[in-house]
């Protein structure tokens, strides 16, 4: 029960945003984010924004509004 709650919470600590979201995120709170990895957009795709993967800090959450 313990490894199910404990890869639940690894989980939670990671996100998959946009770029606008990321930077208001890196405006507000800076000091929340371990890592962070850009993603490009997927090959044939007319989108020019990608996404990025952040990683935040135990104890930290990000909200999304």
């Amino acid at each position: 029960m313990y490894n199910i709650l404990n890869n639940f919470l690894k989980l939670t600590d990671e996100r998959l945003m946009s770029g606008q979201a990321f930077i208001k995120l890196v405006e507000k709170d800076r000091s929340s984010i371990e890592s962070a990895k850009f993603i490009p957009p997927t090959l044939g795709s007319n989108s020019l924004s990608g996404r990025v993967r952040v990683k935040l800090k135990p104890g930290h959450r990000y909200a999304t509004k």
